[in-house]
């Protein structure tokens, strides 16, 4: 699967998402202000390229509602950006969509989320990603991920 046909299948699979509301983005925490700003009513196709750049681990944040919508902005990103970013959101995307062994709860809450589209299409993510196999993301983690979720 090449870049284009990866990018249209996570359109397909999260493409008509509502928003899931601000009360819904995030747990409790600190930095309110800072996320509510970034996320505010935006649909995740509608995000700035750098605040993806920048706010880079973001979906470690979110809460389950929140990072199954605003995932694919970030796997959309990654995408169109592995090579020439050295910014931390490649790998952090990758490392987000890791359950761990023994699993995260916290991370497979979020992952549960996931429709068989969805997870369709976060597999899919991940093989290219893992396929990568260069300096530009870690691959390995992304197989590992693969064989958790798998």
């Amino acid at each position: 699967m090449d870049e284009s046909e990866l990018i249209a299948l996570i359109h397909e699979a999260f493409g008509d998402m509502p928003h899931p509301g601000d009360a819904s983005l995030r747990p409790e925490a600190c930095d309110d202000h800072e996320i509510q700003a970034f996320y505010g009513n935006k649909h995740w196709q509608d995000m700035a390229e750098k605040d993806l750049a920048y706010h880079n681990a973001a979906l470690c944040f979110l809460s389950p509602a929140g990072f199954q919508f605003f995932l694919p902005a970030f796997l959309v990103w990654v995408i169109r950006n592995y090579r020439g970013s050295d910014a931390f959101t490649v790998d952090s995307t990758i490392y987000a969509l890791d359950p761990g062994s023994p699993p995260d709860h916290f991370k497979l809450s979020k992952l549960r989320l996931l429709s068989p589209r969805q997870r369709q299409a976060v597999l899919a993510f991940l093989e290219f990603m893992a396929a990568a196999g260069d300096e530009s993301c870690d691959a390995e983690a992304a197989e590992y991920a693969l064989g958790n979720l798998g």
